[in-house]
């Protein structure tokens, strides 16, 4: 398995403990709008991934500094403004996402503390608040190898 997708694997399961009501819309690959009936979703994919040499020699570990994309999506309805809508949302991930870190750690990764937040809003056929939280993490891999 690739580190990425054992990244992914541990940050999804991390934002699925204790079964919060969006659990079942956690996806790793989704088309918005949102489908009628959900009212919250989450994205998680690997935005970016690069590698460099730690050390000198050619046959060393390298050191990955990958960027993990969650996007929280929310309806907001007529009585709510989207980034409203969203912002419960985005509290609860980002309080799932930080608390995985010890097992994070455990796994070999490391989360940084730079996190950005690309905010995004579509009025459509209805009003839906949108937030990516990007997530920079390091972890190393032998030279020759992807799997994590």
């Amino acid at each position: 398995m690739l580190a990425q997708q054992h990244l992914l694997d541990l940050l999804e399961a991390a934002l699925l403990a204790g079964t919060p009501a969006w659990a079942a819309h956690v996806e790793r690959h989704r088309s918005r709008p949102l489908p009628a009936g959900i009212d919250q979703a989450l994205t998680l994919r690997v935005v970016s991934s690069a590698c460099e040499q730690i050390f000198a020699s050619g046959s060393a570990p390298v050191q990955w500094s990958t960027r993990v994309g969650v996007e929280c999506i929310a309806r907001a309805g007529a009585a709510v403004t989207p980034d409203a809508a969203v912002g419960p949302l985005l509290v609860d991930v980002h309080a799932r996402i930080t608390g995985a870190n010890a097992t994070l750690q455990a796994a070999g990764f490391e989360l940084r503390p730079e996190v950005q937040i690309e905010w995004d809003q579509a009025d459509l056929d209805e009003r839906i608040g949108a937030a990516v939280f990007i997530y920079t993490v390091r972890h190393r891999t032998d030279h020759a190898s992807l799997a994590g």
